[in-house]
């Protein structure tokens, strides 16, 4: 017997909250789907990552979802948000059937799933000269070797982006509530919006559904 999924419910912080496990029978590893753990790494839809797919290997009914989704750009390297991320998975199984890499300070690396990881969250947002970034309070992000969760930072820190170290300097605290969204990368970061962010992982997901905390985690 091939258990291809397995899901938790009911059980500590997930409320009713379903998380869900996908296995991959071909290649023999667990692949984080969905983890609805709370305030934990994540960010807005909106958030834009920079992905590297190679269309050739598309069947004609996939490759015409693509193309509607990324608006008929042909490239192999396509800047596109977290949402339309999402659209390609319900719709076409992307992360499943296809290779799909995102742009990382040490090169393009597998992606692996998306999914919810901060139900009904609070976001702060942060802005540099170049960028800016909505996640939840306890989204990581980088500044030279250490990672930073948002509700740590602070005007005048400093975090690593695509173009180098750069100054914070706008922080807002956004009181609306929505669901956000997270990636899981090999390795363990990639650019969203252009600033290094910390990825989810299924180890953390199991620890913070044991233990009511991330214990692997820097």
């Amino acid at each position: 017997m091939l258990i291809e999924e397995l899901s938790i419910k009911g059980f500590k912080s997930f409320g009713n909250q379903i998380q869900t496990i996908k296995l991959n029978r071909e290649e023999g590893e667990l692949i984080l789907i969905v983890g609805s753990n709370g305030n934990g790494k994540s960010v807005v839809l909106s958030t834009e990552i920079e992905i590297d797919i190679d269309i050739e290997n598309f069947n004609e009914c996939d490759l015409k979802c693509l193309l509607e989704v990324i608006e008929n750009n042909t490239e192999r390297r396509h800047v596109i948000t977290l949402e339309k991320l999402k659209i390609l998975q319900e719709r076409i199984s992307i992360l499943d059937r296809h290779e799909v890499f995102v742009n990382t300070e040490s090169g393009y690396k597998k992606v692996k799933a998306i999914g919810v990881t901060s139900p009904n969250s609070e976001k702060i947002k942060i802005q540099t000269k170049d960028f800016t970034l909505i996640g939840s309070p306890d989204h990581r992000v980088k500044y030279k070797d250490s990672w930073i969760r948002l509700k740590n930072i602070k005007t005048g820190d400093s975090v690593n982006t695509i173009l180098g170290t750069q100054e914070v300097l706008i922080i807002d605290c956004i009181k609306e509530k929505e669901d956000l969204w997270d990636i899981e990368v090999e390795g363990n970061e990639y650019y969203s919006n252009g600033i290094t962010s910390h990825n989810s992982s299924l180890i953390e997901s199991f620890e913070y559904c044991l233990y009511g905390k991330v214990k692997s985690g820097k």
